[in-house]
């Protein structure tokens, strides 16, 4: 073996280099030298395995590629020899066949039937594609009639040219895919006459005009079909919006755009299925299902046994029959449609508003949202038609001829007019309807109603529950208060020191707008000496009464405030104090129903008695409740205390039933709730017979019912507040009159008493 000098140089280094490791390294170092040496060395070795058996496997890969192609050449050359030897085999055969004519006439015969059947063929097969393109861009009355040609060319094709048809397997396949596109087409046009989107009269005459070509309605079951999803399209943001919380200005827009949705229902009916005012245009789903710009496409050439082709005559009779069943129709018929469809449309605004609108908060809120809807009724107008390049009238209709467009059959070119289309929602409604609609009377009035008696039952409530903190707060001063003795001449008066600003606080929201410097809390100072007072100081008598009143202001002031809210539901004004907004739409809304607005008043007055009679029943009882509470009282200090808690009580109920001057007028006729700052009735005083007069108005009111049983079941503890009081009294006088007596020498003396003319009066 020959060794280069290269090798030799390489291991005389390698040499070296080892010698110097064993020279300058350690026997550790050494090792960790080798084994990453012997690493290397490994990985050095998989590395080259690698690259020789990838190597190994691109040359097997390129082999096989070879024979391949190898393979495949040998098949083209076999392929090509065998076309050639067939076109050979043609030409000898094409000249040894004899040219007659008769034959060229069988053939030329056979390839025009051919033909013919293959151009419907191909009718037939582009159809699904046109189908969805007509899908894809919404034009449901072109895919409607595509489809009805194709299945005229279809039914005829399978019934002349049958044994033809088995050279097309391609369209057995696909003809059921086309008939299932009909489903499609129908849902799509419901599903454009439910969108939320604007939908003009013309869109709804191409989509009702489709689906009465493919259903084959009458124009009685497209009027039935138009406002079925019409009444989808208007009540479904009502349910979408039942299910969230909506703002008052939300509100506003969802029931205005409610409103203006069902007045242009009821005018795309009288455009659609009824003749315009004065005018002999025909109803605008008639002119939309006379078009047809697409009948040339039928011309095909005759099928084997026909003379001429028939699609083309087929096709014209579908739209006389389906232009016969959409004839207009009488005003009697759309009116008595649309007056159910309103009472359906009206249930389903009730079911669904109720949630909506609990928006309005605030009698205010509610008095703007009426008065702006009220305005937006009365203030709509019909949108503008679209212009009309060729308005058509009906005239007499001839015998369509098979290529004769059912445009220019019927209808004939009128001068131009102009819609027939009313310019206020009144003449809507005497074209359509055939009399005068209230639109917010049928269906808004209800759910107006229930809220409006919601946010009332809301205010009276409130002043109820309002009156629980300042009378527990009345009550612990009470309790606080320094009592007299049982038997005192004078009773105590409390708080003896009190601040005006801590009296405010405790009596609310009420008090703090009354002003510091109301009558109702001014602590005023009367001197007043008794027995009981050693000192000789002067007592503040009336503190506990500054308070009473106080309350009693309270209640007093939210009564009529509820009344003033109230009054703002009723649909009227109460002497220029109404919302400024109200006013503004009222003036500029001429039509203004006052009528509706009094039926509703009419209902509401007796509701509002009602919510205010159980209001104060309520604070009735919770007086008498508390008085039930404080119990018997003993014959010592904490016996006075309940004592002075419930004269406390006694006068408040007093003054709730005889000098609440808002009880009486809210309880009395609603004639006078317009001034409710102004002359009312003398507050009747607690057990004073009702004049003869005062009985003859009752009998004409019935919250006179109301307010003499609320005055009785105040007066029951005012009496129980009293006579408790005056049993303690009488039990405490019984006391000092025993002790008297016990005391007193002269009853125990033996000696018999004087005369009553010598006895002898000291004086004190």
């Amino acid at each position: 073996m020959v060794v280069s000098p290269r090798a030799v140089m390489g291991h005389g280094d390698a040499h070296r280099t080892a010698e110097n490791l064993f020279e300058t390294q350690s026997v550790v170092q050494i090792r960790e030298v080798e084994t990453k040496a012997r690493n290397d060395i490994e990985d050095k070795k998989h590395q080259l395995r690698q690259l020789v058996g990838g190597s190994y496997r691109d040359l097997i890969d390129s082999a096989d590629t070879i024979l391949s192609m190898t393979t495949c050449c040998e098949a083209a050359v076999a392929q090509v020899v065998g076309i050639q030897r067939d076109f050979a085999q043609l030409t000898n055969s094409v000249s040894k066949v004899p040219h007659s004519k008769s034959r060229r006439n069988q053939s030329g015969t056979h390839r025009e039937q051919l033909f013919a059947v293959g151009s419907r063929v191909k009718y037939l097969v582009d159809t699904s594609e046109l189908l969805w393109g007509c899908l894809d861009t919404q034009d449901y009355f072109d895919a409607a009639h595509r489809y009805l040609r194709a299945s005229e060319v279809h039914r005829l094709l399978v019934g002349t040219a049958s044994a033809s048809m088995a050279r097309f397997p391609l369209l057995r396949h696909q003809w059921p895919s086309i008939e299932a596109l009909k489903g499609q087409i129908l849902e799509g046009t419901q599903q454009r006459l439910r969108a939320q989107t604007h939908l003009s009269a013309q869109d709804a005459a191409a989509a009702l005009a489709a689906a009465s070509f493919l259903d084959q309605l009458t124009s009685s079951q497209a009027l039935e079909l138009f406002l079925d999803c019409c009444r989808h399209r208007a009540v479904q943001p009502l349910a979408a919006a039942a299910k969230g919380q909506l703002s008052a200005s939300n509100l506003q827009d969802l029931l205005t755009k409610l409103a203006a949705t069902v007045q242009e229902v009821v005018t795309q009916v009288g455009q659609l299925f009824l003749q315009p005012v004065a005018s002999a245009v025909a109803p605008l789903l008639v002119q939309q299902a006379c078009e047809d710009m697409s009948s040339g496409e039928l011309m095909f050439s005759p099928l084997p046994g026909q003379e001429r082709s028939q699609e083309a005559e087929a096709w014209q009779e579908v739209r006389k029959v389906t232009m016969k069943r959409l004839a207009p129709m009488p005003q009697a018929t759309a009116s008595s449609a649309c007056q159910s469809w309103l009472e359906h449309l009206a249930k389903d605004t009730v079911k669904h508003c109720l949630a909506p609108m609990a928006a309005c908060i605030t009698p205010a809120d509610f008095a703007l949202l009426e008065g702006h809807l009220q305005a937006a009724i009365n203030q709509w107008q019909p949108p503008p038609a679209p212009p009309a390049a060729e308005p058509m009238t009906l005239a007499a209709t001839p015998r369509l001829s098979p290529l004769t467009p059912l445009k220019q059959s019927p209808f004939e070119p009128a001068e131009a007019q102009s819609s027939g289309v009313p310019e206020a929602w009144e003449g809507v409604c005497d074209w359509v309807l055939g009399k005068r609609l209230d639109l917010w009377q049928q269906l808004f009035e209800q759910p107006f109603l229930q809220r409006a008696q919601d946010l009332i039952k809301a205010l009276f409530q409130g002043i109820s529950k309002d009156f629980h903190t300042p009378l527990q707060d009345c009550l612990k001063a009470a309790q606080q208060a320094p009592p007299a003795a049982p038997g005192g001449y004078y009773a105590p008066q409390w708080p003896e020191q009190t601040e005006l600003g801590v009296l405010a606080n405790q009596l609310g929201d009420i008090s703090r707008t009354a002003g510091a410097s109301s009558r109702s809390y001014r602590l005023r100072k009367r001197p007043r000496h008794g027995k009981g007072d050693t000192e000789g100081s002067s007592r503040l008598v009336d503190g506990w009464r500054g308070l009473l009143e106080g309350v009693c202001l309270q209640v007093n002031q939210q009564l009529k405030e509820g009344l003033r809210g109230s009054q703002l539901l009723l649909g009227k004004q109460d002497q220029g104090k109404a919302s400024a907004a109200r006013d503004d739409y009222i003036s500029s809304s001429p039509t203004f129903r006052q009528e509706n607005t009094n039926q509703r008043a009419l209902q509401l007055q007796p509701f509002i008695q009602q919510q205010c009679s159980d209001a104060v029943q309520s604070m009735g009882q919770e007086l008498d409740t508390q008085l039930k509470q404080l119990g018997q009282p003993g014959m010592d200090l904490d016996g006075a205390k309940l004592v002075e808690q419930a004269l406390l009580l006694g006068r408040l109920s007093d003054s709730l039933g005889s000098k609440n001057t808002a009880l009486s007028l809210i309880m009395g006729p609603p004639e006078v709730w317009q001034a409710p700052e102004g002359p009312t009735l003398a507050p009747q005083r607690a057990g004073q017979r009702p004049s003869a007069l005062d009985s003859r108005a009752a009998a004409k009111n019935p919250g006179a019912v109301l307010h003499e049983a609320l005055q009785q079941q105040l007066r029951n503890v005012t009496l129980k507040a009293y006579q408790l009081w005056a049993d303690w009294a009488a039990r405490g006088l019984c006391m000092e009159l025993q002790a008297a007596l016990e005391s007193d020498a002269a009853l125990t003396s033996p000696v018999p008493l004087q005369a009553w003319e010598e006895t002898v009066i000291a004086q004190v």
